[in-house]
């Protein structure tokens, strides 16, 4: 019954919606030695390059993730395990997103003008010791014909919906259109944080969300301290928008020395003033007296004496009408008659 059931025919066409994979995959002996996050990315990354006919597949991080269902950190893992294994590599377009490309050995999908190279058949040995070839025949280079576009560029409707937009704008990309945007700063600060051990994905989202100054200022400090994980210092000082410089202390105490000092200075400045206009008063005060007539100033001498009697200020020491006190009532007198002369 099940031989008859592997020999029924089968036609040539496949079903609408499928990808290529390797037979080396498997007669390889790789699949054992593949952790099952690294499985998954291949097949995935074999999904969205393979299976749209593509030698390459631009997918944003998010969307691995997504289609994974591996953590940040463990795609990461899978990611740097299968490029170490030289099953895949990955590059950047001019926009700083990865490129992922499937081994030649492990590529079904020929480019343009390739030749295909002869395949080695795998053998298994009969208990007899006779080797025989596998049942299945060396499959032919794909071809893009119309049958196979259509098997192969048409997604189902449930897939259809989660392509991420970097695959469908791979071709402009890479081949560099006039459409193209010009590499963007935040491309260079990526690629740097990656350098410094800083995830991937952490690194697109640092660049996207944070000024370029604050992550220019993180990468240039942390080359200047010791640190054991420069990866976690860079995203801690990046995530909380840059550290400021240390206080210098005598730099603060400086500058409170500085600040008394100015105050001091304006105080001097002001007193100096007030003195000279105080002074120069006196002076037009003292010319008004003398430009005065014998008779008034008499009068107001007079009243001056009076006043200072009045008051105490003959008990001054030296006392007399040239005591500089003597001279500031007179000269207060005179301004008191020269404002009644004016209002009247």
């Amino acid at each position: 019954m099940e031989s008859s059931a592997l020999a029924a025919p089968v036609t040539a066409i496949l079903k609408p919606g499928f990808t290529a994979l390797s037979n080396g995959l498997i007669d390889s002996g790789l699949l054992p030695q593949l952790k099952p996050t690294e499985l998954v990315l291949f097949l995935v990354l074999c999904r969205f390059s393979t299976g749209f006919l593509r030698l390459r597949a631009i997918i944003g991080e998010a969307k691995l993730v997504e289609l994974t269902g591996a953590s940040p950190s463990t795609l990461y893992e899978a990611k740097k395990g299968l490029a170490q294994r030289g099953l895949i590599s990955i590059s950047h377009t001019r926009a700083s997103r990865c490129c992922y490309t499937i081994a030649r050995h492990l590529q079904p999908v020929l480019a343009e003008g390739e030749t295909p190279e002869p395949v080695a058949k795998p053998t298994w040995a009969r208990p007899s010791g006779q080797p025989v070839l596998l049942p299945s025949r060396e499959p032919e280079p794909i071809k893009s014909s119309k049958k196979s576009l259509d098997h192969h560029q048409t997604p189902p409707e449930h897939l259809e919906s989660k392509i991420d937009d970097d695959l469908l704008k791979s071709n402009q990309e890479l081949t560099g259109g006039p459409e193209t945007p010009p590499v963007p700063r935040p491309g260079l600060l990526v690629t740097q944080l990656q350098q410094m051990g800083v995830n991937e994905m952490m690194a697109h989202r640092l660049a996207k969300n944070v000024s370029s100054e604050v992550i220019e200022n993180a990468l240039a400090r942390v080359k200047t301290i010791q640190t054991k994980n420069p990866a976690g210092y860079l995203v801690s000082e990046i995530s909380r928008g840059g550290y400021q410089a240390k206080p210098d202390p005598t730099k603060a105490i400086r500058q409170v020395h500085q600040e008394i000092h100015d105050k001091r200075q304006l105080e001097r400045q002001f007193e100096q003033q007030h003195h000279q206009a105080a002074q120069n008063q006196a002076e037009e005060l003292w010319k008004a007296f003398q430009d005065m007539p014998p008779d008034h100033q008499a009068q107001l001498v007079e009243r001056v004496r009076l006043q200072a009697k009045e008051e105490g200020f003959t008990r001054i020491p030296g006392w007399g009408d040239e005591h500089p006190a003597f001279r500031g009532l007179l000269l207060e007198a005179v301004s008191k008659a020269t404002l009644s002369l004016s209002s009247g």
